[in-house]
C-alpha cells in the first residue's frame, strides 16, 4: 500500500508473469489493469460480474 502527499492510499497488485499490473485507488470504484492476459480477464470479469459490475475496455481504433 503507498501513500501519495495527500493521504490517499493506492493499492498495486504485481502478478507472478510480471507482466500484469493491477491498480486500486483508496477512494475509486474502479481499479485499472495494465497488460491484462486473457486468462486473468476471464477471472476479473467473473468476480466483477458477482458483485453487481463489469469490465470495460476502450475500442482499439
Amino acid at each position: 500500500i503507498l501513500f501519495d502527499g495527500e493521504g490517499e492510499r493506492s493499492v498495486y497488485v504485481l502478478f507472478d508473469n510480471r507482466e500484469s499490473l493491477m491498480v486500486l485507488h483508496d477512494e475509486d470504484t474502479n481499479m485499472t489493469v495494465y497488460n491484462v492476459r486473457a486468462d486473468l480477464l476471464g477471472l476479473l470479469r467473473s468476480l466483477a460480474a458477482s458483485e453487481g459490475l463489469f469490465v470495460w475496455s476502450p475500442s482499439v481504433q
